[in-house]
């Protein structure tokens, strides 16, 4: 998640997302329109908490790490 007034320029966290889908990491970069470094608005706080849950889903669904 990255806020669009968030004082972390948004260039380097996209860096930062394209680094990891490079190296293979399956990836998700979702931009807040009119949030800082954190998530005030109720409808942005949902929207994270609902891609959230989706990750746990999809990633964490009890099976056992791979190690």
């Amino acid at each position: 998640f990255h806020g669009e007034l968030d004082f972390l320029p948004f260039q380097q966290v996209e860096t930062f997302h394209d680094q990891l889908q490079a190296n293979g990491t399956p990836v998700e970069l979702i931009g807040f329109a009119g949030e800082g470094h954190g998530l005030g608005a109720a409808t942005s706080q949902f929207e994270a908490a609902q891609a959230q849950i989706e990750w746990f889903r999809q990633y964490l669904n009890g099976a056992p790490a791979d190690q």
